[in-house]
C-alpha cells in the first residue's frame, strides 16, 4: 500500500523556523532584555538568525547569489555597511563601534532573508510564507486592540525611555508608528488580490488591521497607508476596488478630526513630536557633512552624536533609544553610510518594484515599497526588523511564486 505524499501546506517540524521568526516578532519589546551599554537581545534577533542560517544553504546548493534582480544592489549595500563600519574605527574607539557591530549582524541577516525564504518557498510552499506573515499581523493587532482597551495609557514607561502615549495603540512594539507601519504592510498584502479581498469572510483580516491603524493616530501610517492604496488603485483599474480604497483614506482623514479634540482636551501638544522629527533630521544633516562619503559606520549613530552634536548621552536613562538613529531612514543611510550607501540602498528599493510579478507576493511588493518609503521619511521604519523583514520575506515569496508560475 503506497503512503501519501504529505501536503506541503501542512505544518511541518520543518516549517517551523519560519513561523518560530514571526511569532518572536510578534513579541516586540516583550521578547527583549537589556544587556547593558545600551545593548538589547531581541528575541526576534535569535529568531531570524536561525531561520536564516537553516535555509540559505539549500539556495546557494542551487544556484548563485546574483541570479535575483535585487541581489546587487542588496549585496553591494551590504557590502558598504561593512566597510563602512570597518572604517569607523578610525574615528571612534573599539568600544563605541562594538555596539555598531551587532547591528551590522542584524542587517547581514535581514540581507540574506529573501535568499531564505526562496529556499525555503522552494522546499515546501510560498503559501506557508503568507501563512506566517499574517500570523505575525495578526499576534500585533490582537495585542494592539488588548493594550488599547486595557492598557490605553503607557505614560509610566516615560521613565523607560518610551513616549508617554494616550489612548493610541501601541502594541507590542511599544510605538504607535510602527505598530501603524505593520498594519499598513498587512492591509496592502490583503488587498493585493483586488476584488477577491471583499467577497466572502475574506475582509475580516483587513477590517481589523484597518481598525487597528485607525487607532494608531499615526500620521505617518495614514499618509502612507494612502500612497500604498493609490499604487494598488492604478494596478487593480477597478471601480469597486477604487472607491472602498477612496472611502478607507477618507475615514482615516476624517478620524484625525475628533483625534485632535481629545488632544487639545488633555492638554497633549503634537506640535512637540513634530519639531523634535525636524531637530532629528537636522542632527543627521549636520553628521552627513562631517562624513558623506562613507558616513560614520553602520550603526556608529550614537557615538557620532555624542563626538559632533556634543550630546553626553551617558546621562539619559539607560534604556533610552532615541540616540541609535535619525527619524528618517535615509538620512540614517546616509549619515552612517555615507552617499556610496544611499545610493546603493536607492538602487536596492528599486530593483523591488522594476520587475511587475502579476502574484500576490509581487504586487504586494510593489505597493509596499513606495507606501513605507513615504512611512520612513518620518520613522526610522526601513530599518525595523519585523518592517523590514516583512519585506525581504515578500520579495523571496514573489520570486519563488514567479518560478513556479
Amino acid at each position: 500500500m503506497a503512503i501519501p505524499e504529505r501536503d506541503p501546506r501542512h505544518m511541518t517540524r520543518n516549517q517551523l523556523p519560519i513561523f518560530l521568526l514571526a511569532g518572536a516578532w510578534g513579541l516586540g519589546r516583550l521578547g527583549c532584555f537589556y544587556a547593558g551599554n545600551f545593548v538589547w537581545v531581541c528575541a526576534g534577533d535569535v529568531a531570524l538568525a536561525f531561520f536564516v542560517l537553516s535555509y540559505l544553504m539549500f539556495f546557494f546548493a542551487k544556484r548563485s547569489a546574483f541570479s535575483l534582480s535585487f541581489s546587487k544592489p542588496l549585496l553591494l549595500f551590504t557590502a558598504i555597511t561593512m566597510i563602512s563600519w570597518i572604517a569607523s574605527n578610525r574615528i571612534f574607539p573599539m568600544e563605541n563601534t562594538a555596539e555598531g557591530s551587532l547591528y551590522l549582524l542584524r542587517w547581514i541577516m535581514l540581507a540574506f532573508l529573501p535568499f531564505s525564504a526562496i529556499a525555503f518557498a522552494k522546499k515546501f510552499n510560498s503559501d506557508i510564507i503568507l501563512r506566517a506573515l499574517f500570523f505575525l499581523a495578526g499576534i500585533i493587532a490582537i495585542a494592539g486592540i488588548l493594550q488599547f482597551i486595557f492598557l490605553p495609557n503607557i505614560g509610566f514607561l516615560e521613565s523607560e525611555g518610551w513616549d508617554p502615549h494616550f489612548f493610541r495603540v501601541v502594541g507590542t512594539f511599544l510605538d504607535p508608528n510602527f505598530t501603524g507601519g505593520l498594519m499598513i504592510l498587512a492591509i496592502l498584502f490583503c488587498f493585493s488580490k483586488g476584488r477577491e479581498a471583499f467577497t466572502g469572510k475574506n475582509w475580516i483580516l483587513p477590517g481589523l488591521f484597518f481598525i487597528v491603524l485607525l487607532l494608531t493616530f499615526s500620521r505617518s501610517s495614514y499618509l502612507a497607508f494612502s500612497v500604498g492604496m493609490i499604487v494598488l488603485m492604478f494596478i487593480h483599474k477597478n471601480r469597486i476596488f477604487t472607491r472602498i480604497a477612496v472611502i478607507l483614506i477618507c475615514i482615516l482623514a476624517v478620524a484625525w478630526i475628533p483625534r485632535t479634540w481629545f488632544e487639545n482636551a488633555h492638554g497633549i501638544n503634537r506640535r512637540e513630536s513634530g519639531y523634535a522629527r525636524i531637530v532629528s533630521w537636522s542632527n543627521a544633516i549636520q553628521i552627513i557633512q562631517k562624513h558623506p562619503l562613507l558616513g560614520v559606520g553602520f550603526n556608529n549613530y550614537r557615538p557620532a552624536q555624542e563626538k559632533y552634536l556634543a550630546k553626553n548621552l551617558d546621562d539619559a536613562p539607560k534604556y533610552w533609544r532615541a540616540g541609535a538613529g535619525s527619524d528618517s531612514s535615509l538620512l540614517f543611510v546616509w549619515a552612517t553610510t555615507g552617499i556610496f550607501g544611499l545610493g546603493a540602498f536607492g538602487w536596492f528599493l528599486f530593483s523591488l518594484v522594476r520587475r511587475r510579478t502579476r502574484n500576490v507576493f509581487g504586487i504586494a511588493l510593489l505597493a509596499s515599497t513606495p507606501a513605507l518609503l513615504f512611512h520612513a521619511t518620518f520613522v526610522n521604519s526601513l530599518f525595523y526588523p519585523p518592517i523590514m523583514g516583512w519585506i525581504m520575506l515578500l520579495a523571496g515569496g514573489a520570486h519563488a511564486s514567479e518560478e513556479t508560475e
